[in-house]
């Protein structure tokens, strides 16, 4: 927590052990559980300083309560059971109230912590849950499992087997599918933790690690503190995603495998060119060493800050070109006027680029298989008159833009290589497209515009009757599409004009991120407002809906008619559900590259009201 520079050094330690959120950054208790070989974790814990948006979700559920949601949407299903199955449906879910009644909901959303890890094991990927609750509601929860698997085995026929234990003040509970299975559902519960999992074996050494005085764990290496070192102090949630462990996981998983192919194949070269295949294919994919992730809480702001680290000399490698190896943009702020309800930039793909890196690997390792699909390519290429590399993949750079404006218009651009070919390209897609009977009705075509220079009205009947008049341009070597002429107007003004930027508004100042140099991509909503509009819309759904199916109700079966009638009734409720979630009010994230060549930086900004 940010403190005055200019207090003393005795005050500055008094204020932070008397401060509610004393020692926060290092009280994730249930990292301890976290084992060396696991290759991704999150850990999160309740933060007093989001008290306020707690209050605002309970409100929400409140509403969702008070509308009888559940219990409306139960009666629809319930009226759609046959008369002859409506009892014996109705026994099975009293009897799965029953079976649950023990299990508080109220006290798994009041959990002070949680922890979710992955662990590679044979060959699979095993997880962990972990919830740190009050010893009586984990009891409940355990004794909810019991009755939910006697219940299922009962219903079932199914016989499993399962196994109850308590060691060391533990209780276990395992489930045994009736045929082999890698995984052995396990329960455990001990000294208020609840801990879930796919392995009985990592279960087990969960609650031995939460038993021990100084637990070794993955949090406590090294490589990873010294990452999260680089990041602020976790206050909400802390993340890390270890891609060196999990290809090394996934490569001792597959080796038993390929062996088996090569023995099997007895030196056939297919045999030998699809194990190589494999190997190639994995090398194109492990291209990051590590990824961590810090949340923390500042007033009315949800933060969270990611750190990544790629693997030297992989930046030729698929994986990275996909993740960071798109040019970034230099000039995010002169694509997003000042007015947009939502926009996103991202320096995206080559994709001509990642098709010759892909050729290269097939015609390297399996340079009969790679043959043979350029024939089979080339055929289809023919027929269409088209070349991919030369008429598809090498006509964009991987930028993009999308913008949505305050007044549901929106534009796109393209970065363009080639423009003159492109609109070529789309020329000769409209004039066969019309060749379609149903298409040709819809009279489609490109009209040169009257009001944008370079642009295009994309015309057809279907446009007129839902009122957008769509247009295509390309300016500077950006392909520009716009649902209006307004639309791509306010993308002119704001690029090549002088039109107020969103980075000029107050509305970006709110989030306090500073975003100067260039940006791999960047995205904006306006959530309050998304949200608000998702609830009018739903409303105009339900006035309208009795007009719009007044005859095929009357002709309809009576059970139908009325499921239908509760449904339209129901939007009304959904939609005040949904109005309640604008304190989440409004959304900035944006992702950079780092301070090293093999590094990239991410943040995240959610605005909060608070009331």
């Amino acid at each position: 927590m940010p403190t005055p520079q200019t207090l003393p050094a005795a005050a500055l330690l008094v204020a932070y052990l008397l401060s509610p959120l004393a020692c926060l950054a290092d009280d994730f208790s249930l990292k301890a559980l976290v084992p060396s070989e696991a290759q991704m974790a999150v850990v999160w814990r309740q933060n007093p300083e989001r008290e306020p948006q707690r209050e605002q979700l309970a409100k929400v559920l409140e509403t969702f309560r008070k509308e009888r949601i559940a219990e409306r949407v139960f009666d629809i299903i319930q009226g759609r059971i046959e008369e002859d199955d409506l009892e014996e449906a109705q026994q099975n879910i009293a009897e799965l109230r029953e079976a649950t009644a023990s299990a508080s909901l109220d006290a798994l959303t009041n959990a002070s912590e949680a922890a979710f890890f992955q662990v590679a094991e044979g060959e699979a990927a095993n997880n962990v849950i972990a919830v740190r609750m009050t010893p009586e509601a984990v009891s409940g929860y355990v004794e909810a499992a019991k009755n939910l698997l006697a219940l299922a085995e009962q219903k079932s026929g199914d016989e499993f087997s399962i196994t109850e234990e308590q060691v060391d003040g533990a209780n276990y509970l395992t489930v045994y599918p009736p045929s082999p299975a890698p995984m052995q559902p396990t329960l455990a519960g001990k000294d208020g933790v609840l801990i879930f999992s796919t392995s009985q074996s990592l279960a087990r050494a969960a609650v031995m690690r939460l038993s021990s005085d100084s637990p070794e764990s993955k949090f406590d290496e090294p490589r990873l503190k010294d990452a999260l070192a680089k990041l602020p102090a976790a206050e909400d949630s802390v993340y890390f995603y270890d891609g060196k462990q999990q290809f090394k996981s996934l490569r001792d998983q597959l080796a038993p495998a390929l062996e088996a192919i090569k023995q099997q194949g007895d030196g056939d070269a297919n045999a030998a060119a699809a194990v190589r295949l494999i190997h190639a294919l994995m090398d194109e994919l492990a291209v990051t060493d590590l990824e961590v992730a810090v949340g923390y809480t500042e007033e009315g702001h949800n933060r969270t800050d990611t750190l990544g680290m790629l693997l030297p000399g992989t930046d030729e490698r698929l994986l990275r070109q996909v993740l960071v190896g798109g040019e970034p943009l230099q000039d995010w702020t002169r694509w997003t006027p000042a007015g947009a309800a939502a926009f996103r930039l991202s320096s995206g793909v080559d994709l001509q680029a990642l098709y010759t890196r892909v050729l290269g690997v097939f015609s390297r390792e399996a340079p009969e298989l790679a043959a043979e699909a350029l024939v089979q390519l080339t055929k289809v290429e023919d027929q269409l008159q088209l070349n991919l590399e030369d008429d598809i993949l090498a006509l964009f750079s991987g930028q993009s833009v999308s913008v949505t404006l305050a007044d549901g218009q929106s534009f796109a651009a393209l970065k363009c290589r080639q423009p003159e070919h492109t609109r070529e390209l789309l020329h000769r897609a409209i004039d066969a497209a019309v060749q379609i009977p149903q298409v040709a009705q819809q009279q489609l075509e490109l009209v040169e515009s009257e009001t944008l220079p370079g642009f295009e009205d994309l015309r057809a009947s279907f446009f007129a009757a839902v009122g957008v008049r769509p247009v295509i341009g390309f300016k500077d070597g950006w392909m520009i599409f716009a649902t209006t002429p307004e639309a791509a107007q306010q993308a002119i003004d704001v690029r090549w004009g002088d039109a107020d930027s969103f980075a000029s508004t107050e509305a970006f100042e709110r989030f306090g991120l500073e975003v100067s140099g260039p940006v791999s991509a960047i995205s904006y909503s306006d959530t309050a407002g998304a949200f608000r509009k998702t609830a009018q819309y739903i409303n105009q759904a339900a006035a309208m809906a009795p007009l719009l199916a007044g005859a095929a109700l009357q002709e309809a079966d009576p059970k139908d008619a009325e499921a239908i009638q509760k449904v339209i009734a129901l939007l009304p409720s959904i939609a005040r559900v949904i109005e309640k979630l604008d304190f989440m009010e409004a959304q900035l994230a944006v992702q950079r590259p780092g301070d090293t060549h093999d590094s990239y930086r991410k943040e995240s900004v959610m605005l909060i009201r608070q009331d």
